[in-house]
């Protein structure tokens, strides 16, 4: 049990995440360690911890938690991709051609429930 007047959740300031270039920052972190008490969405016996809101340099994870059942929660990857109207091209981080078209990926958005992918977008 926590003592009392500890609290519930924490924020995690941004923090870089070795030399990858990534950045870490999430807000309403809480950890559950107590089986018999687990947060509202999770069985009784899961335990780990729980986040609103995380999202490093291009990828926002919400709703997410990773704890005795996997990892749950919503992910999205956004990139860089500019259209110039003038001389009709795409820019971006992920371009490609395929039959004399080009195109470029902008984002990517998966849901996570217990380790099993179950929406793509």
């Amino acid at each position: 049990m926590p003592r009392s007047g500890a609290p519930t959740s924490f924020n995690l300031t941004p923090v870089a995440l070795g030399n990858t270039g990534l950045v870490l920052e999430a807000s309403g972190i809480s950890v559950f360690l107590d089986p018999n008490n687990p947060p509202p969405v999770k069985p009784s016996g899961w335990r780990g911890c729980v986040s609103r809101d995380t999202g490093p340099v291009s990828i926002t994870l919400s709703n997410s938690s990773i704890g005795s059942d996997g990892i749950s929660g919503n992910a999205s990857v956004t990139w860089n991709t500019d259209y110039n109207s003038t001389s009709r091209s795409i820019r971006g981080d992920i371009v490609a051609r395929l039959g004399g078209m080009t195109f470029a990926r902008k984002s990517v958005s998966i849901s996570l429930i217990n380790n099993a992918i179950f929406l793509v977008l």
